[in-house]
């Protein structure tokens, strides 16, 4: 399987973002970066394609919970 970098901005910050931070890591068994000045952070996903990791870190944001922390950057080509 392959490792694809996902871009996520953060939209809380301080502890929330850390704590969401966290719970990705852990629910995507992936390397999550911190949010650089600008709020944005890369994520390291293993999946089949790029389009499977895009997936796979929505399905994560959801079932989380995690959807007042972070979003996907308009460049990413999610919805």
């Amino acid at each position: 399987m392959d490792r694809h970098l996902v871009t996520l901005h953060a939209l809380a910050d301080g502890e929330r973002a850390e704590e969401g931070r966290s719970q990705l890591a852990q629910v995507l068994d992936a390397d999550v970066g911190a949010p650089d000045e600008g709020g944005m952070l890369e994520l390291e996903v293993s999946a089949p394609s790029r389009e499977t990791a895009l997936e796979r870190v929505r399905d994560a944001i959801a079932a989380a919970g995690l959807e007042e922390r972070f979003t996907f950057p308009a460049q990413t080509g999610t919805d």
